[in-house]
């Protein structure tokens, strides 16, 4: 995402190689567009040039409302072509059930990212946050002094273990915003552990 490409010649046309690549050898998977800067710019990428494609946008921060999406409904009912919100998210549970609920409304598949974070409420799991992790982010952005390869390696090694599901913290708060509140809004109390 270096961002607008005029006309998005260079993608597309590394689009159309890939795509025949895939295609030399699996005829009958679903091959994902994304559309430039950001994945949202699908300038130059249509008509489809595959007989099984969809275009993936992604979604953050925005307005969920018919017309934050209605450009990518005219690009579908345009083309016929299915749609994939693959990266949605970063935001809140009132706003995560909002664009689930705009994209089942209009038959769009999505996926949320990340489904893990570190130190934050807004996904579905959560790692917290290690001394040792805060000081590597500390040396990254200049404000520390810099770890020994070991110790660098030992803490990466020790988040990627705190990311294994059973190591995270389930948030379900955020399960509920985006499976039960889409089609109930019914009020219920909280409870940390279910």
């Amino acid at each position: 995402e270096t961002g607008p490409m005029p006309g998005n010649i260079p993608l597309r046309d590394l689009y159309y190689e890939i795509t025949d690549s895939i295609r030399a050898v699996d005829t009958s998977h679903l091959i994902i567009i994304e559309g430039n800067w950001f994945a949202n710019d699908f300038t130059g990428l249509t008509p489809p040039w595959d007989d099984n494609m969809a275009y993936g946008p992604h979604k953050y921060w925005s307005i969920n409302d018919q017309a934050s999406i209605q450009w990518v409904l005219d690009i579908r009912n345009t083309h016929n072509v299915p749609l994939y919100f693959g990266e949605c998210g970063e935001n809140s549970n009132v706003w995560f059930r909002d664009a689930i609920k705009l994209f089942e409304d209009n038959d769009i598949g999505w996926a949320w990212w990340p489904m893990k974070k570190v130190d934050e409420i807004d996904g579905p799991y959560n790692v917290p946050r290690s001394q040792e992790y805060q000081e590597l982010l500390d040396y990254w952005e200049g404000n520390g002094p810099a770890p020994s390869a070991a110790v660098a390696k030992a803490t990466l090694m020790q988040l990627a273990e705190d990311f294994k599901l059973e190591n995270c913290v389930y948030q379900k708060d955020v399960i509920d915003a985006m499976f039960r509140q889409i089609n109930d809004t019914t009020t219920i109390p909280y409870h940390t552990q279910d």
